[in-house]
């Protein structure tokens, strides 16, 4: 029934057996929203989500549009309709849609590298809002931050309204600046549950005298 399908058979009343015929489009399709489902936890987890600027944050993404020689850097965190900027340089806006991010075509790679020379001749982008109008981008070059479990939460990027390619060494430094990021943002999520957590067990019996002796301790991933 399909050229490309899986079959699955299964015994039912009196050993009649049913066979059904599943696309594999249509496993593709779950598995992908099973997939962006874990992504999207994973990435609410960490509660970083429109959380203020930190210096050192900031710091990676000054030294990104430096050695990119890009206009524009940002840690960008792919949301279910939006894309939030942790930190950014050269760019006023907070937060755009996510269906005119090109971070969200980012993470679906599987590359370490995302890079569009020039955004007006790719037919992916040559409409896109943020190329049409401001910030007006023609290069873009992103690396996915990836957790522990492999779930890109978003990317370390650089655009700039004029057209370029990275070096291989520019690929190299920027990948390692990503490394940087994803154990900032690891690192702060440790500390902020580990402030969250009380010190001591709660105290079960009156005049003072506590239940055990040992605290337990915060662990992430």
């Amino acid at each position: 029934l399909f050229r490309s399908a899986v079959v699955l058979e299964s015994v039912v009343g009196q050993g009649t057996t049913v066979r059904l015929y599943l696309p594999l489009i249509e496993l593709d399709a779950r598995e992908r929203q099973r997939s962006e489902a874990e992504r999207l936890a994973a990435l609410h987890a960490l509660d970083i989500l429109d959380t203020e600027p930190t210096p050192e944050l900031d710091a990676l993404v000054a030294q990104a549009a430096d050695l990119c020689k890009a206009k524009t850097a940002l840690i960008s965190l792919i949301d279910e309709d939006r894309q939030w900027f942790k930190a950014r340089i050269g760019l006023d806006a907070r937060e755009t849609p996510r269906r005119d991010a090109f971070c969200a075509h980012a993470i679906e790679t599987q590359t370490l590298v995302f890079e569009v020379p020039d955004a007006m001749e790719d037919a992916r982008f040559s409409a896109n809002p943020l190329v049409t109008g401001d910030p007006f981008i023609r290069f873009y070059a992103g690396v996915p931050l990836r957790d522990s479990a492999g779930h890109a939460l978003g990317t370390l990027c650089v655009l700039d309204p004029e057209p370029g390619m990275l070096s291989e060494r520019q690929r190299g430094e920027l990948i390692k600046l990503a490394a940087a990021v994803v154990e900032q943002i690891g690192a702060k999520a440790e500390s902020a549950v580990a402030q969250e957590s009380p010190a001591d067990e709660p105290d079960d019996f009156p005049g003072g005298r506590a239940t055990t002796g040992a605290a337990d301790t915060a662990r992430v991933g």
